[in-house]
This record gives C-alpha cells, structure tokens and sequence, in this order.
C-alpha cells in the first residue's frame, strides 16, 4: 500500500485536534491567570503597604489611591535619598550619643505604635564618653516622632542615678528644614535670662552602634530640672496633648480655661491646680486694669513670662498656643509661676508672623495691659540690639552648620514636617533652607526696628476740678515716648504768682496711695504760660 493510499485509510481526526487546541489554549490560560493574580496580589500587598505609610493629619481623609501615591513618593525619595546621602563622619565635630536596646525590644515598641512606643525597655545609653543603664521608649506626640526609621527616644536613668543630675534625656529627630530652629531656639531663650531653660545639646546619635542621624539632646523638666538650678522644690505643671487629640477624634482641651488639661508632678503631698485655678480666674474674670496689673505680679513671675512672650515674638513661633506646649513652673517660696521653656521653634513659620505675638490667652492679656507691653518691648529691643542682634545670630548660624554640618548631611532622611505633611530633605534642600533662615533672622530684626520706631502719640487735656487739669497720653505705637517737656498757655488767665505742680498718675499709682510730695513737678509760671521741665 503506497503512501498515498495509507494517509486516505487514516485521514486526521480534526475534532480531536480541535480538542487538544483548545486544552493547551485552557492550560495557558490557567498558567496565565495564576500568574496574573499572583501580580495582582502583589500588585495589591505593594499598594496597600505604601497607603499605609505615615503621612500627617493633612492626609488622613485622603482617598486610597491618593495614599498610594503619597506613599510612593515617600518611598522614592526615601530610596533615592538613601543613596545620595554623604558617608558618616567618623571625625564628627559633634558630641557623640549612643543608645543600645535589644532587637527584641525594639520589636516590642514597634508592635502597636504608637501606643507600644510608650512602654519602657531596659536600654543603656552612652554619652561624652560615660556609660549609664537605664530604660528607653520613643516619644512625641506627632508620627514624624516615632513612624519613620528614625525615632526621638526619651531615656531615663536607674533610680538614683543622674548626668549632672539630669535624670530623664530627650533625642528628638530635628522636624524643620533648617534642622538647627530647636536648638537654636533655647540658645535664644538663654539669652534673654530668667526664662527656665532645659539644657540642650546637638549630638551625632547612634543606635545600636550604628549612625542614626542627628539629634536634639534635651533635658526634660522634673523635679531634678528645679534642683538643677538650686531653686526651692515646687510643682511643675505641663500642658500638652497626646497622639489620640492629633489623630483620633479625642477634642483637645483649652489650657488656659480648663485646669483639668493640666498634669502636674508635685515635690510635696500637694498635688492640686490651686495656683494655675487662681491665675485661670484672673485670666478670665478680672476686667479692671488695675486690679489686673497687681493681681498678675502676685501670681507670675512677671520678668520670666513677658521675656518669654517677647522671645517667641523674635523668632516669630506661635508654637506655644492655647493646646499645647505649656510647661510652668511654680515656685512655693515666691508663690510665683514662671514658664519653662519648651518647643521653642526659633523663625518656625519665617518672618510672616505679626508684632505683639500673643498665641493663647494669657500672653493676650499680657499684653493687652499697657505696662506688661511695653516692659516686652523693651526687652525685645536691648536684646535685638546687643547680644541677639541679627549679626551675632547669623554668625551663630555659621558656626552650627560648621559643626553639624557633615553629621546632617550624612543624615539620609531629613525631614520637614508639619500639618501639610512630612517630606524627606535632600542635602541641597538642607542648604537652601540654612540660607533662609538667615535671610529670615535679618528680615524679622529689621520688621522689628522698623515697627518700633513708629512714632505716634495723642493727647488730651480735660478740666476734671476747679483747679485741676488732667493731661491723658496715649502711646499708639510699640516703642515708648518719653515726655521731656511740657508747656500750656492759658489764653484769659494770668498765673504769675501761682504755684502750679504736676503729678503723673502711671497704671502703678491708681491702687495705692501717693503722698503729696511724691512724683510732683512744680512748673515755672510765666504770666500765661506754664513750663514743666519732665526730663
């Protein structure tokens, strides 16, 4: 049988290679699909882990897709960053702090943050070559505190144990452009004296041995912070808010109204909120002036608060506002309350702050009382004049970024965070924004001057007794006026003869009682005219 004959005895069964066409097309099929579904749970795992990377309050509402691609960002520039960064100095100019927590530990404050990040975990810490044992957690209210890589930690020594008596230590991720606005911020508090400072330091940090970036070394206010300074042990009031009023739907509480916003760590039995309830009530209910401007110098120390006003209005931060960052410290001798600086964001928003900064309620009052006013203003002057002109601060710039700067620009992930979000800083951005703030110092110092040396007075001379004139004068500017002189002239009567005395009645002289020879000035008459020499 030729061949021919054979292939049309068997012709080919086209239903059967139909079917087997169709079988290797469905097991294609199904490989493709696995693996299509497998991309797309990948696909979908890659997604969901880039929404849920930390991104401020500004986002918390965004749609899914537009979490994603926050997180992209984040995740790109985080890469990119890593790999741009300048390698770790190992000549750091910078004084070294080094904090050692076991992995598992680690893992621990990780678990459930932030809630976890709170718990305390032994840990041992090393500082300007000293070792101390003690316990670590993360702190901050705000994500960019404890969701990035980096954290800022708070350390606390072993029961009776101390550096320089300092018993608890922040290290706090710097959390503005400039990366130095902190710590600057308390140099500056420093210098205008009698504000309570925590000492401050800037460190080249290391966790586990390994760079960890820069960090500010801060002393937190307790009861040592008072011993520190030999004053009389007292009660410290702090308040502040937690991560629940930033992120949850916990309402934050008005400070200066409700006492109950209040903590307070006491170095006696007496653990009330007398003293902040007595300055609250004034705060709130005292409207006459007078009575007002005594009733404060009983409660406050009032050279520390308004040196504390006028600091926050020199470097433009409105961060010590009606929720948050309040720290007092209340002295049992003086029966005083004096503030404690904290937070101190020095030219935080720029130089697009107002003049007579009053960021909560009882700075407001402050300064709506004449004489608290301008006790600020002149202590704003001298300093913007002397040691904090915008000469010597831009010099202290320089100076910072001499030495922080190789340990910052090693510092991978940089941040800038606020309410509008958090973003990573490249070297370049980093730069650029030590720049600015310098160009910020001299354009709030020269806002300053100009606005102070404004001039404008009114007066008004009213017949108020048969031989008594008052003469009211009305400062309407920052700075002060300071009357030299005084001349009237009474145009149908002659005095020549008359003795006629001036007597100045400031805000401190209305309540108590001024004896006649007291503040008196008597006035050369001639005929009409009458002549005060004030100077």
């Amino acid at each position: 049988m030729s061949g021919t004959d054979s292939i049309a005895a068997n012709p080919f069964d086209k239903q059967q290679l139909k079917r087997w066409k169709h079988k290797n097309i469905w097991r294609k099929a199904r490989r493709f699909s696995i693996f299509t579904v497998l991309l797309l749970l990948v696909a979908a795992f890659f997604a969901s882990y880039l929404a849920n990377l930390p991104r401020e309050r500004h986002a918390k509402k965004a749609s899914y897709a537009k979490r994603v691609q926050l997180g992209f960002n984040k995740l790109w520039s985080s890469a990119y960053l890593t790999l741009d960064a300048d390698h770790e100095d190992p000549f750091t100019k910078l004084p070294v702090a080094e904090l050692r927590v076991k992995g598992f530990r680690i893992d621990r404050l990780d678990s459930d943050l932030p809630d976890s990040g709170r718990e305390e975990q032994k840990a041992n810490f090393r500082y300007r070559d000293k070792e101390y044992k003690g316990s670590a957690r993360y702190r901050g209210d705000s994500m960019n505190h404890w969701a990035l890589p980096q954290k800022s930690w708070r350390f606390s020594l072993e029961k009776d144990k101390d550096i320089d008596l300092m018993t608890e230590i922040n290290l706090n991720v710097p959390r503005v452009e400039s990366q130095i606005a902190n710590y600057l911020g308390y140099e500056i508090a420093e210098k205008f004296g009698d504000i309570l400072v925590p000492e401050t330091d800037l460190v080249h940090f290391r966790l586990n041995r390994t760079y960890d970036g820069v960090r500010l070394l801060l002393e937190q206010p307790n009861l040592e912070f008072i011993e520190r300074r030999n004053l009389p042990p007292g009660k410290i009031f702090t308040g502040d808010i937690d991560s629940t009023q930033i992120y949850g739907n916990v309402p934050r509480k008005q400070l200066y109204i409700d006492s109950s916003a209040w903590n307070v760590t006491s170095a006696t039995p007496d653990e009330s909120l007398r003293e902040l309830g007595d300055l609250f009530r004034v705060i709130g209910q005292e409207h006459n002036p007078y009575s007002f401007y005594y009733r404060m110098q009983d409660l406050l120390d009032v050279p520390a608060v308004i040196k504390y006003i006028a600091m926050l209005e020199l470097v433009g931060s409105v961060h010590v506002d009606s929720t948050h960052n309040g720290k007092y410290y209340f002295n049992p001798y003086s029966g005083k309350i004096a503030p404690i600086a904290w937070d101190t964001v020095a030219y935080f928003w720029k130089n697009n702050q107002p003049y007579d900064l009053a960021p909560n309620p009882l700075f407001r009052v402050l300064l709506a009382n004449p004489e608290f006013r301008e006790l600020k203003d002149s202590y704003l002057w001298e300093l913007i004049n002397s040691d904090l002109s915008e000469v010597e601060l831009v010099k202290r710039v320089e100076e910072i970024r001499h030495q922080a700067g190789n340990d910052i620009r090693a510092f991978a992930l940089k941040l800038h965070a606020n309410d509008k979000g958090i973003k990573h800083l490249s070297n370049e951005d980093w730069e650029a924004a030590i720049e600015s703030l310098k160009k910020t110092i001299i354009d709030r110092h020269q806002g300053i001057r100009n606005y102070m040396q404004t001039q404008s007075v009114d007066y008004n001379l009213k017949k108020i007794g048969p031989k008594t004139l008052s003469l009211a004068v009305q400062v309407k500017q920052a700075t002060a006026a300071r009357i030299v002189g005084l001349q009237l002239k009474f145009a149908q009567r002659d005095l020549s003869g008359q003795q006629v005395r001036l007597r100045r009645r400031g805000l401190e002289d209305v309540l108590r009682t001024v004896a006649p020879q007291e503040d008196n000035i008597v006035a050369t008459v001639a005929g009409q005219n009458l002549s005060f020499d004030i100077a």
